[in-house]
């Protein structure tokens, strides 16, 4: 009886477990059934999801296409509008070309004279080239004619704070003539009047001379390398390498040349530069640079000092040599000035093309003087003309922008100017004192051996301001007040 009703039991039990097994997988499949729906709803969301971002991209690709479109068609358009401005560029270039030849064409039986003292009156000019001729080629003098056509100094006035003379030009009246004049002078290679040594040359544009004084420095090197350099018309150079003649249109040409000829390489690359181009290269790069501390004095190798050779040669004409120069020593560099005609860009081109600031300006009698900085490098810009001289400089009284002044900074003013008179320096702005609310400074300016520079000597103390006493302090802040004036 008891086993039956344990059988019951168990059957019972077992039934009840199967029952609940099937319940409950009956709810998994429900909820799995749901989960299968959720699922299918989060494919079709995907699918219109990817659907959109297909389309995204296809709208995107679309835009892009119809940018490039755009960009093509602006350059096609740019490319269209530059064509007439190039053409117009080749033009003037064309005529300018045109102009100088003629210039130089109707020049071409011109001797250029250098060198002739100023003490020559007027009325024995006339005379002047014969006695050159007879005195330094005298086997010429029976072959040529030398009734010249006109002979005239250049400029017609004589400017008297010009240290070095005027130039004479000379019109021969054949070109023949004058090609045998200057092979002879070439040869000669000393040519003198009155004991003093003078230049014969050709006598060229002025676009024409400025082209064939840039390869200057390197024919120097070039002869005394013996490459046998020469510069043809206007402005080519040739010399003789590896037993062949190589001419160049420009310096870019010769560079890409020099890079495939080491030796001639190792001969350009050490060309002697002044510490003046230095200065100026660093300073429109915006670099800083100090001379060596042995080089901290007004010597011959200071910035527009010519070398000793050629300072000997203006001895007698400048009244300064190099044992005058050494006689200030000069702790640095101060500034360079430069004069340009009223109107003339050149503040403007200093801060947009090269970064200067403008950071002090006065404007008195006729001047308008600015101070730009650059790092370390400062320069002062004279525009104008006035009665008297501007401040700290002179009137270099120059039709061209240039640069005129150089000014050092000096312990005693006073004593470098009583120092270089007694050595003979021509001393032409005695010592002056400027004084303003934040300091004062004194200053004198003498001669140099280079005739169309001058040099400030500067003694400034304690001095508070920007630059220098008389200046107004500028902001190099756009839009400030006070900027606006120089750098339009």
């Amino acid at each position: 009886m008891k086993e039956m009703e344990e059988s019951k039991l168990l059957e019972i039990e077992f039934k009840t477990t199967v029952i609940r097994f099937f319940k409950n997988f009956l709810e998994t499949a429900d909820k799995f059934s749901e989960t299968h729906n959720d699922m299918k709803k989060d494919q079709l969301e995907i699918k219109h999801t990817l659907t959109e971002i297909k389309n995204n991209i296809q709208r995107s690709n679309s835009r892009l296409e119809d940018r490039k479109n755009q960009v093509k068609e602006l350059k096609y358009k740019e490319a269209k509008n530059t064509q007439p401005e190039k053409q117009k560029a080749k033009r003037i270039q064309k005529y300018e070309d045109s102009v100088r030849s003629l210039w130089d064409n109707f020049k071409h039986t011109n001797i250029r004279l250098m060198g002739v003292p100023e003490e020559e009156r007027e009325q024995d000019t006339e005379n002047l080239f014969e006695e050159i001729m007879t005195k330094n080629f005298p086997h010429l003098v029976k072959e040529i004619d030398l009734q010249v056509q006109g002979l005239q100094r250049i400029p017609n006035k004589r400017n008297p704070k010009r240290t070095t003379p005027r130039y004479i030009i000379i019109k021969m009246p054949r070109a023949k003539d004058k090609e045998r004049i200057l092979k002879a002078a070439r040869e000669k290679q000393l040519v003198t009047y009155k004991g003093v040594p003078i230049r014969l040359s050709a006598d060229f544009s002025t676009e024409t001379m400025q082209a064939r004084r840039e390869w200057q420095e390197i024919f120097k090197v070039m002869n005394s390398k013996n490459l046998q350099p020469r510069l043809l018309y206007p402005a080519k150079p040739s010399f003789r390498i590896e037993g062949q003649i190589k001419s160049f249109t420009d310096k870019k040409k010769l560079k890409e040349f020099i890079t495939t000829k080491p030796v001639l390489y190792e001969m350009l690359k050490g060309l002697n530069i002044s510490y003046f181009d230095i200065y100026m290269r660093n300073a429109l790069c915006g670099q800083n640079w100090t001379p060596p501390a042995s080089d901290d004095k007004l010597a011959t190798e200071s910035p527009g000092v010519p070398n000793d050779k050629r300072a000997g040669q203006r001895e007698g004409q400048s009244g300064v040599t190099s044992q005058t120069a050494m006689a200030a020593p000069a702790r640095r560099l101060c500034h360079i000035a430069f004069h340009v005609p009223t109107g003339q860009p050149l503040a403007r081109d200093l801060q947009r093309l090269f970064g200067f600031q403008p950071v002090a300006a006065r404007e008195a009698a006729g001047w308008r003087q600015l101070a730009l900085r650059s790092g370390d490098a400062v320069f002062l810009v004279n525009e104008g003309a006035g009665a008297r001289e501007p401040l700290y400089g002179l009137d270099p009284r120059h039709a061209v922008p240039s640069a005129t002044n150089l000014c050092f900074d000096v312990a005693d003013a006073g004593a470098a100017a009583r120092a270089l008179a007694a050595k003979g320096c021509c001393v032409l702005v005695p010592p002056v004192t400027v004084q303003d609310a934040l300091g004062a400074a004194t200053y004198t300016v003498v001669n140099s051996p280079a005739g169309n520079l001058s040099l400030t000597l500067l003694e400034r103390t304690d001095y508070r301001g920007p630059f220098l006493p008389g200046f107004r302090p500028l902001s190099s802040k756009p839009g400030r007040a006070g900027s606006a004036t120089w750098t339009t």
